[in-house]
């Protein structure tokens, strides 16, 4: 707990009173709203928005009873006056409340009172004597749109430095390096200098496609083509990913087994092998040289690897190397 927790920093222009905070989700903007700002000798209503969500990332503020009175189209009564920025008058308790009802939209929830005294709120007199009714309650709707209709999404990783060297991801079935338009993606192939590519094609579960186990040709190149992409602004690399005895195995359990010399096993050890060969070759004839390949991934929960690769892990080697000379 508390491995990943960044450095506290200060939320500059705010400190009201009982503030509430909504995240719109990962990678999307957060909310603050509140007001009662004792320390800038102001009451006010206010909504805070972080664009990213991120800490060290600068808040904006906007002021809710002025939106409140540019769109309020009952009467006047229910607008604020000039003594929501004073100091002395609460016309409105500030105690908000912020709910997500879209993609990027929020609903905050305030009140107005009707006659604040000085020094004390519109329910109760200048003698102390309670007043009622005192209040009304309104909700307002808070869309949000990115300033830049190019980017597709929000990114939570904005901002964050390149790593001094390559760090390789293992992401093999997960869709995240298949959308090059990704922001979120775009940002992490930035940082890491790194694009993951499964030599499963299609996903790991392609294994059990009928008769074609991990040979769907067409998501193949299509995620070798997303990580060009994605890699030559960067000058990032790719990293292969493969889980061998899972793929050709992945219909009989007993078969997926390293360790088992039947023939049929040996047989099925072959096939791994030869699908291994095919895709990492098929991979290296789709990049045409537009990425540079800096590290294979394999999975290796079936078997051992020594420092010195031997048995099964000497095939996968052998196999690599072949395929990439450099070995």
């Amino acid at each position: 707990m508390g491995l990943t927790w960044s450095a506290a920093t200060p939320i500059e222009g705010t400190g009201c009173a009982r503030p509430r905070l909504l995240s719109l989700g990962p990678g999307r903007p957060t909310l603050m709203s509140g007001g009662r700002m004792c320390w800038a000798d102001e009451t006010g209503l206010f909504v805070w928005l972080n664009p990213s969500g991120m800490p060290g990332t600068k808040w904006e503020r906007y002021s809710l009873s002025y939106a409140h009175n540019q769109h309020w189209t009952g009467p006047d009564s229910y607008k604020f006056d000039e003594r929501i920025n004073g100091s002395t008058f609460f016309e409105t308790q500030a105690y908000t409340s912020l709910m997500q009802v879209g993609d990027m939209e929020a609903v905050v929830t305030y009140n107005l009172f009707y006659e604040p005294s000085n020094g004390r709120d519109g329910c109760y007199t200048a003698n102390n004597s309670k007043v009622s009714p005192c209040s009304t309650g309104f909700s307002m709707r808070l869309t949000l749109k990115h300033d830049d209709d190019a980017e597709s999404e929000w990114s939570p990783l904005k901002g964050l430095p390149t790593l001094p060297k390559p760090h390789h991801s293992w992401l093999s079935w997960a869709p995240l390096f298949r959308d090059p338009t990704s922001a979120v993606t775009q940002d992490l192939v930035r940082i890491t200098g790194s694009c993951s590519v499964y030599a499963c094609f299609g996903d790991r579960h392609s294994c059990d496609l009928p008769n074609k186990p991990c040979q769907n040709d067409t998501a193949g190149r299509a995620a070798v083509e997303a990580c060009v992409a994605l890699a030559k602004p960067h000058n990032a690399t790719i990293a292969i990913n493969f889980s061998p005895w899972y793929c050709a195995y992945k219909r009989d359990e007993a078969l997926s087994d390293p360790t088992n010399d039947s023939p049929k096993a040996k047989e099925q050890e072959a096939a791994e092998i030869a699908l291994w060969k095919t895709n990492l070759g098929k991979i290296k004839l789709w990049l045409e040289g537009r990425a540079a390949v800096s590290a294979v991934l394999v999975d290796s929960e079936r078997f051992e690897c020594a420092p010195k690769p031997t048995g099964e892990c000497g095939h996968l080697y052998a196999t690599t190397c072949h395929a990439r000379p450099r070995c």
